[in-house]
């Protein structure tokens, strides 16, 4: 469980407060940072799609992964592609795109967290819930680290584009955990 809150935690802070900074540091303007705050709608309204992961089977040959994993095994490799589009995107001059990967990284991200809270809720007993989220906690906190200070002490190093790709290659750790 720690891992999996380690991989969901990433990309919360990358479609938040690391993109408005790298946002901030390309010279985009105030009024098109302000829109990033609607991203992180996808973390409060996940409560709108969670049936639809909840009952519907996942697509194609990763329903013989079983429901959380096959929907899991479907989303991951979005989110990896998301990531590695937010950070190959160029926010100077197309800022809106930034902001639109920036956006799918969060609903991704959100649909992620989504089923893994089902198949912890699911798979651990009541009396060992407790300790599962604490694990899951503890590795999102340290992924929030990771993801905001770890990626701008990066980008003085090697640049945002590096370090972002460097955070995308992180979230890919969901797929062999998955």
């Amino acid at each position: 469980m720690g891992a999996y809150g380690f991989v969901s935690g990433l990309p919360l802070s990358l479609s938040g407060f690391t993109l408005r900074l790298w946002l901030s540091n390309s010279g985009v303007s105030l009024a098109l940072i302000g829109i990033t705050a609607n991203i992180g709608l996808a973390y409060s309204l996940k409560f709108l799609w969670a049936p639809l992961l909840d009952n519907v089977a996942p697509p194609g040959l990763l329903r013989r992964l079983g429901r959380r994993r096959g929907w899991l095994a479907a989303i991951q490799p979005l989110l990896v592609l998301a990531a590695a589009l937010l950070a190959l995107s160029r926010p100077g001059t197309l800022p809106m795109l930034s902001i639109a990967a920036g956006g799918l990284v969060a609903f991704l991200s959100a649909s992620q967290d989504i089923v893994i809270d089902a198949w912890r809720i699911e798979t651990f007993p009541p009396r060992r819930q407790g300790e599962a989220l604490a694990a899951y906690v503890w590795g999102y906190r340290v992924a929030l680290l990771i993801a905001t200070t770890g990626v701008i002490a990066a980008s003085t190093l090697v640049g945002w584009h590096v370090a972002l790709l460097g955070l995308a290659g992180l979230i890919a750790l969901g797929l062999p955990l998955t």
